[in-house]
């Protein structure tokens, strides 16, 4: 069964999508020096998801596995995954990035 949804209303899917797979996430760990602050999520069952790191310019990387989840359920391409993910760490975490990496460990 197919629906039409608005662009708008999308965007709301998707984001609580988003919100609601990240949920859970515990941080592992956070590792600091002087230049870097790097911080892993992970899921209830250890698997890592995402990993932020806070330097002269912040990344974030997302687990690729998810990444293509987003993907799959919506019917979107990567940069359209890449618009829902960047809006949602800077609404949610406040974290401003240009791009989220992938990661396959």
């Amino acid at each position: 069964m197919k629906y039409i949804i608005t662009e708008n209303r999308l965007d709301d899917i998707v984001d609580k999508y988003i919100t609601a797979k990240f949920n859970n996430l515990k941080t592992e760990g956070k590792k600091s020096n002087s230049y870097m602050i790097k911080t892993v999520w992970s899921t209830p069952d250890n698997k890592k998801i995402i990993v932020t790191i806070k330097s002269f310019r912040d990344e974030v990387f997302v687990k690729n596995t998810f990444f293509n989840e987003i993907g799959s359920m919506f019917s979107i391409g990567s940069d359209e995954i890449q618009k829902y993910l960047i809006r949602w760490f800077e609404n949610h975490m406040n974290i401003k990035v240009d791009e989220i990496q992938k990661f396959y460990k």
